[in-house]
């Protein structure tokens, strides 16, 4: 009789097996809480405990299967013991949890049939939803930084942008009193519907943000940025059929593409990170000295904090920002390419969040949003950047798993 746990995975279709043999004490129960904990942050969310291999399990056993049972519940997930040895049952049953051991309902996407389906690329499974079919995205874009980059900026320009429900952007601004207190306090903005947030350009560098509370409307000022609104047309949810394997930003961008073909979109996506590739204002642009060029060796090592290495590994990112595929956009400041390799250009933000298991099936984004803001540690804001310097380049971000909403943009209008 081992004196001793082990724990086996197997894959099967949606789920995973852990094959348990050995002893349930306190000890080795915590080692199992903290294999299904793991199991988590890998996106299994619906486990199968084989236990017909175990000899003992204590009340502390017990503990660890009720607060997985209910924790994976809460998440739309499942936990069920399959096998059970005679010890096993007889615990369970004395102990009043005999639902561990009853057969789990098959839960099925509440989703209209005839506006779903299933596709694989490059070992990435995708299942989209068309949610508005009929629907269309409206485009805004705010001022240029082409005069930000040439050392031209004016606290003249900067415009004070109400958000709603319904708009999402990206761009470099600011709270508060637009003359006021914004003028030098310019930094990276990301707007996600009723929640706005910025990342100020001071040595603290913590995200301030702002929540639709009653009558209380967030608004921003900013200096140049991208809006879109509207509703969503489409709702792709993917995952990485190895877990071993990650899914790049422009990769992902090019299979929606193909899922959805768009000549300009906006896109809403929530998403565990592998490993975060992007760069943030360290000085505000309108307090540098005046019509010197921004980025400009040797001062751009001063003015950007960019990654060193991929960072923020199984971390949330809520990603937003348009993609173009449209030849007329090959000119736009606001785009850059995805990849040197990708026919499509974008602009992205990611507000970053701490890990803590989530729900897999989100219809609205603005739920997740908030839940995210309200419930989780704010990390940072990132530009989203494909670094492919020579020698020195780190890639792009990667992900495992995660939900994007896509709308296609019809006018692009500029103010």
């Amino acid at each position: 009789m081992s004196e001793q746990l082990t724990i086996r995975e197997e894959k099967k279709e949606d789920h995973l097996v852990l094959v348990l043999d050995g002893r349930l004490d306190a000890y080795w129960s915590a080692i199992l809480g903290e294999k299904m904990e793991e199991c988590l942050h890998k996106g299994f969310y619906d486990l199968l405990l084989d236990t017909h291999g175990i000899s003992y399990m204590s009340s502390a056993g017990i503990r660890v299967l009720i607060q997985y049972f209910r924790k994976l519940r809460e998440i739309q997930g499942s936990l069920l013991v399959v096998r059970p040895s005679e010890q096993v049952r007889s615990v369970l049953e004395m102990a009043g949890m005999k639902m561990l051991m009853t057969q789990k309902e098959v839960r099925k996407p509440a989703t209209d049939p005839h506006s779903a389906f299933e596709a694989s690329m490059d070992q990435v499974r995708y299942i989209m939803e068309t949610i508005h079919p009929d629907e269309y995205l409206r485009g805004m874009s705010v001022g240029s930084p082409a005069d930000l980059l040439e050392g031209m900026t004016d606290p003249a320009s900067i415009q004070t942008v109400p958000f709603h429900s319904q708009r999402y952007g990206v761009g470099i601004g600011a709270f508060g009193d637009a003359q006021k207190d914004s003028a030098y306090r310019m930094g990276e903005f990301i707007g996600l519907g009723d929640v706005i947030a910025w990342l100020p350009t001071d040595e603290r560098k913590k995200p301030d943000y702002l929540i639709r509370t009653g009558q209380m409307v967030p608004k921003v000022n900013l200096l140049y940025g991208l809006l879109f609104e509207g509703q969503f047309s489409h709702m792709v949810r993917f995952e990485v059929t190895d877990m071993n394997r990650k899914v790049r930003f422009s990769q992902l961008a090019d299979h929606l593409h193909q899922l959805v073909p768009f000549e300009r979109a906006g896109m809403v996506m929530v998403a565990e990170s592998t490993g975060l590739v992007g760069a943030s204002l360290a000085v505000d642009p309108m307090a540098r000295e005046r019509a010197k060029p921004l980025f400009s060796f040797p001062d751009i090592k001063q003015q950007v904090t960019m990654t060193t290495e991929p960072e923020f590994n199984s971390m949330f990112a809520l990603v937003t920002g348009i993609v173009s595929a449209a030849g007329a956009d090959r000119t736009n400041i606001h785009l850059r390419p995805l990849s040197p390799f990708s026919p499509l250009l974008g602009h992205f933000h990611a507000a970053v969040f701490s890990y803590h298991p989530l729900k897999k099936h989100w219809k609205d984004p603005r739920e997740i949003i908030r839940t995210l803001v309200e419930e989780h540690q704010f990390e940072t804001i990132l530009h989203v950047l494909n670094d492919q310097r020579s020698h020195q380049g780190i890639g792009e971000s990667e992900f495992r798993a995660g939900t994007c909403w896509l709308g296609k943009i019809n006018t692009m209008n500029v103010t």
